[in-house]
């Protein structure tokens, strides 16, 4: 066979060759623009979580520091509430024994009692007996503290051989809240009457500062019966009136201590902590917003998601920039491929990515 024949032959085989392999339209798929800004996001995915669970964190341990603040604060109130009722009964044991009082020296007993009531910030003293009227002597001329018809009524249970606080109490024309603060008097080894101090609720008004409770806390003193003694919020509103049910319940409740949430009279979502007081069955309550609890778990989520938003725009800000950059790369070398089958040459590729530079010299 002669060269040209065989050249001839070649020319066919080759064209039957070409005319036997279809040409296979490639399905389409994502840009390279969108596959950079995956694997940027993938890469941040993981530090974006990581942001979250020290965001959760974070807030958590900011809820235990108030928890542990409020925790504070209601031991504070307990302790200053036994400080004052101490210092009433204080006054009323040197009375017991004084003796005017166990000599029936009446008149000087009044002078006694004036003097110390006036010291001690006490609105009325009495000495009570089972048998005799009782003795009362006021150092507020605002109202009778001690009814006399009704004094059997307000000390009732307290001949007790113990010091014993009252609840709170309406009295005068008034009805002015105050509570009573009762001890026993011993006569020759035996009970013989009771002093007791009527003591207005005011009294309790400046322990809520000296207790650390902060500004946009609020807290109350309730008695047996759920009868708010003491407010930090509106007291001439609220004291001698009743407490919410939620606080009543917990009062008169068998637990001495715990949580619970409730709405208070100011229409507020609070997370309350509780303690009775040993020394009067008197419970103090302290209750903290619940926005206060969850402002640092939203603070942290909403950095979180302004952190997360601005990493997710420079992402996508470099994905389009370096998208940008292998993407006319790719162009020109496309163009360069097509010059070869068109045996024409092609400028230089402008921008140095390696790869794609052999490939171009390939052509």
């Amino acid at each position: 066979m002669n060269s040209s024949a065989s050249r001839a032959l070649e020319s066919v085989s080759a064209s039957q060759v070409g005319a036997a392999v279809p040409v296979v339209p490639a399905k389409p798929g994502l840009s390279i623009r969108a596959r950079l800004l995956l694997l940027i996001l993938a890469t941040l995915l993981p530090l974006l979580i990581l942001n979250v669970i020290i965001a959760v964190q974070y807030a958590s341990a900011e809820r235990r520091v108030v928890e542990a603040q409020r925790a504070d604060v209601v031991n504070n109130l307990t302790y200053l509430l036994h400080r004052d009722i101490a210092a009433i009964e204080g006054v009323l044991q040197t009375l017991a024994v004084s003796p005017a009082l166990l000599d029936g020296r009446t008149e000087d007993f009044r002078r006694n009692a004036l003097a110390s009531a006036k010291v001690a910030d006490i609105s009325a003293i009495a000495f009570t007996t089972p048998f005799d009227p009782p003795v009362i002597v006021s150092s507020d001329a605002s109202g009778a503290f001690f009814p006399q018809p009704q004094v059997p009524s307000v000390l009732n249970g307290a001949f007790e051989d113990r010091t014993t606080v009252s609840d709170v109490v309406a009295v005068g024309s008034e009805r002015m809240p105050v509570f009573y603060v009762n001890h026993p008097v011993y006569r020759q080894d035996k009970m013989a009457g009771v002093l007791s101090a009527a003591v207005k609720l005011e009294r309790f008004q400046s322990i809520f500062a000296e207790a650390g409770l902060k500004e946009d806390w609020v807290a109350a003193i309730v008695d047996r019966k759920g009868t708010i003694a003491a407010r930090s919020r509106s007291p001439e509103k609220y004291v001698g009136g009743p407490a919410r049910p939620a606080v009543a319940a917990v009062a008169s409740g068998a637990a001495t201590e715990g949580v619970f949430a409730n709405v208070t009279l100011d229409g507020i979502d609070v997370l309350n902590i509780f303690r009775r007081s040993a020394v009067t069955g008197w419970t103090s309550v302290v209750a903290v917003p619940t926005a206060v609890f969850n402002a640092p778990l939203r603070q942290a989520l909403m950095l979180v998601v302004a952190i997360g938003l601005a990493l997710t725009a420079l992402a996508v800000g470099l994905a389009v920039v370096l998208a940008s950059r292998i993407a006319r790369p790719l162009q020109h070398l496309g163009g360069a491929a097509l010059a070869v089958v068109e045996g024409r040459t092609y400028p230089a590729m402008p921008n140095q990515i390696a790869e794609l530079q052999e490939v171009q010299h390939a052509f």
